[in-house]
């Protein structure tokens, strides 16, 4: 607190809600405060234990590492057309490019290594399982980047790339008894893992693309929307009123099972409409006028490439206490990943060779470095 006091801001004079890593000593630190974690790094937790924990995927990066070590020690990537990519322990994304690397390359490194009678570095490294894993990651990686974009809102995001996550590990009839397994182990890690609460429900309801919160039961959904009047009241932007909450006869909307995602085709929007319902709640129509209601009622156009805060400010007659909200909650990141990126930043740049630098001079070329 003292270091945002530092800053000018007075957490006390403000409604601030903190993004941070799950570390123990954080999420004691901001008990009782408005804290959310890192979405990113709860997707590397699941996804990096679920391969650690399985036997057949924990083997298959163990001798993936060891070759692309070997590669590099030898200096034989000169050799190849892409180069192999070492993985690093903090982060899971790296151990997938590690293996979609060795896919691209499989045949060539399999030539040069016969070619050198060395066999033995590839001999333990299943082609095929390297593939069905990386189809299986693939849509994780997609995520964990769109989720931690700093140019864009990402908060309203979570609930429908979660939902995502949980459907690409549904079991299929063709899987090996590997996927199976990891696909089991991942799920298990998602519901462990992965920090979903109240902000990111009414963040996707914010959203006018998911406003129907289509996977979730009415009770749910009545539940949100009390969530969103008291934040509204939390906040200051409304005054407590009598609340009257919409009732719908159908329990749960049916679900939709998607295609099999391809790499690099999945965008915010797929994710999003896979999440909505073209169905809308239902509200009498005696009600007295209720903003929150209202917004849930409507039908509204949004087109794809439109940025959910230029929406709202366009809607900001028609909905003045939800576009404060919006602007408000929206542009909260769901990940702390823009700030590990600067602190990156300022390694490279404050290095050993480079030690005298003063502060100034440092902020300075981060800034430029981060927002060129």
């Amino acid at each position: 607190m003292n270091i945002l006091r530092s800053f000018g801001i007075d957490p006390d004079a403000y409604q601030i809600i903190y993004v941070t890593d799950n570390g123990s000593n954080l999420i004691s630190a901001l008990d009782g405060e408005a804290h959310i974690r890192c979405i990113c790094h709860c997707i590397n937790l699941a996804v990096s234990q679920s391969l650690e924990q399985c036997p057949m995927t924990d083997l298959l990066v163990s001798e993936c590492r060891q070759l692309v070590e070997h590669f590099k020690r030898c200096e034989l990537q000169s050799k190849l057309a892409l180069t192999l990519k070492q993985d690093i322990c903090t982060g899971w994304n790296s151990t997938y490019d590690t293996l979609w690397s060795i896919w691209l390359n499989y045949e060539d490194v399999e030539e040069i290594l016969a070619n050198r009678k060395e066999e033995k570095f590839i001999v333990g490294i299943d082609r095929y399982l390297i593939k069905e894993v990386t189809d299986l990651l693939s849509v994780f990686k997609i995520g964990s980047e769109k989720l931690s974009a700093d140019d864009t809102p990402t908060l309203h995001s979570v609930l429908p790339w979660f939902s995502k996550f949980k459907k690409t590990c549904e079991p299929k009839n063709t899987d090996t008894s590997c996927i199976v397994q990891f696909k089991k182990k991942l799920l298990e890690k998602l519901d462990d893992k992965m920090w979903i609460s109240e902000i990111h429900y009414i963040s996707t309801f914010l959203h006018p693309e998911t406003k129907s919160l289509a996977i979730l039961t009415q009770t749910q959904r009545n539940e949100v929307v009390q969530s969103v009047k008291k934040m509204l009241k939390t906040v200051g932007i409304v005054e407590e009123k009598l609340e009257v909450i919409p009732t719908n006869d159908n329990d749960e909307r049916k679900k939709r099972r998607n295609k099999r995602a391809k790499r690099d085709d999945i965008t915010v929007d797929d994710v999003l409409k896979e999440f909505v319902s073209n169905e809308n709640l239902s509200n009498d129509d005696d009600d007295p006028y209720d903003e929150v209601i209202e917004y849930m009622k409507s039908k509204v156009n949004y087109e794809n490439d439109e940025d959910v805060l230029s929406w709202w400010k366009k809607h900001s007659c028609i909905y003045p206490q939800l576009s404060r909200l919006a602007a408000a909650l929206l542009s909260v990141p769901s990940s702390s990943a823009s700030s590990e990126r600067i602190f990156s930043e300022a390694g490279r740049i404050l290095e050993a060779r480079r030690q005298q630098l003063n502060p100034e001079s440092l902020d300075s070329l981060v800034f430029l470095r981060n927002f060129r």
